[in-house]
């Protein structure tokens, strides 16, 4: 019996991939049945239609990483500086929040034991 170790995972080529695209993209073809006619799965399909339709001709660099795109990319890295930004001054606020009570704390204590003498 096969294990799934012992399979290779297909690799698909460029112009191959282009070739699949452009049938559902330009020639109106319907994704399942482009996808079943080539034995692929729809999924891979729609991803490599993605990644066409984000980056063109520059899609399918190859090696299975896809093109980042780039503003894509920034936008996600600045909401994610912003998010930890705002976290650090929450975490900043309660810490004063804390010393503060603490300071009270320590003050109210003081003045109970003031009173009892």
């Amino acid at each position: 019996m096969e294990s799934t170790k012992d399979k290779k995972r297909k690799v698909y080529g460029k112009r191959y991939k282009l070739q699949a695209v452009k049938q559902v993209v330009e020639e109106g073809k319907k994704l399942g049945q482009v996808a079943k006619d080539l034995g692929i799965i729809e999924t891979m399909l729609s991803r490599w239609i993605r990644e066409y339709k984000q980056n063109g001709a520059a899609a399918f660099s190859g090696h299975g990483n896809p093109v980042m795109n780039k503003d894509y990319e920034i936008s996600k890295l600045s909401k994610r500086v912003k998010q930890l930004e705002l976290e650090n001054e929450i975490l900043k606020k309660y810490d004063a929040f804390l010393r503060e009570q603490r300071r009270k704390g320590t003050a109210s204590s003081k003045s109970t034991e003031d009173n009892t003498l």
